[in-house]
């Protein structure tokens, strides 16, 4: 008798269990994932909204994170929030080696991690043509100590990981920045803020921590989700306003594609 006890008692937490994992619920809504298999990423701008409401983050707990890393008092004056689909195959298809491509959520980190190869990332600049985002790229010590190339820290798990990165840009010359990093099962998760001011035209545009850049890459089977937010806090330098704001909306996209061709 204790015995049936037991196996009913067993059934039950089973289908508990099972009831439980059904029940959670999707990555993503039903109508942006829709979009998102048709068009293969989506993009929403906002430039001075006071209230922006973030509505194509998946349902992880990095994404989420990554909807509230902006703690600076005032307000973004601009938010970019990204949603990419990108097949594994597609990922392989880009490699320089197809045949030995490693699509495995390790080497996606190891990728994430290789602060040395954003070296020559290519973006779409403001005048319009193709220019290399970073001339110089590798981890330093600290804001302080950022003179000596320290090697790319891409051994074991990103679980934790905060370093500091020296990358001299195309438009705002050479700056340090934090970088933070998260990894579970199922995703990774990076976050680059600006360490020190940045200077256009030899004004400053963006204070330290006004930039924040956050991509989430998560493993869906035979494809990779990447949700990526950009959120800053820049000053409009005159005559200059535009081209500011175009610079660093192409960030998303050089860093993305710069991700999609280390396979």
């Amino acid at each position: 008798m204790k015995k049936t006890k037991f196996c009913i008692l067993g059934v039950i937490f089973s289908l508990f269990a099972q009831l439980s994992v059904y029940s959670q619920e999707p990555l993503l809504k039903p109508e942006i994932l829709a979009e998102l298999q048709e068009k293969g990423s989506i993009r929403r701008i906002f430039q001075d909204e006071e209230n922006v409401e973030l509505k194509l983050y998946p349902n992880t707990q990095y994404s989420k994170e990554a909807t509230t890393a902006w703690v600076l008092k005032e307000k973004p004056k601009m938010v970019s929030e990204n949603l990419f689909l990108i097949k594994k195959d597609e990922l392989k298809a880009k490699s320089k080696n197809p045949e030995k491509a490693d699509t495995s959520l390790e080497n996606a980190s190891k990728i994430m991690r290789s602060i040395s190869k954003m070296k020559g990332m290519k973006y779409f600049s403001s005048s319009e043509k193709w220019e290399t985002l970073y001339h110089q790229a590798y981890v330093c010590k600290s804001v302080k100590e950022k003179k000596k190339p320290l090697p790319d820290v891409t051994e074991g798990s990103a679980e934790g990981l905060k370093l500091y990165c020296f990358l001299e840009d195309n438009s705002f010359g050479k700056n340090v920045y934090e970088v933070n990093y998260h990894q579970s099962e199922k995703e990774i998760y990076f976050k680059i803020q600006n360490a020190d001011e940045w200077t256009f035209a030899f004004v400053t545009a963006l204070e330290p921590y006004h930039l924040i850049i956050n991509m989430i890459v998560i493993d869906n089977g035979d494809s990779y989700i990447v949700y990526m937010l950009l959120q800053t806090k820049y000053t409009s330098v005159p005559f200059f306003g535009n081209k500011i704001k175009q610079s660093l909306e192409s960030r998303v996209d050089a860093i993305y594609n710069w991700f999609t061709l280390q396979f």
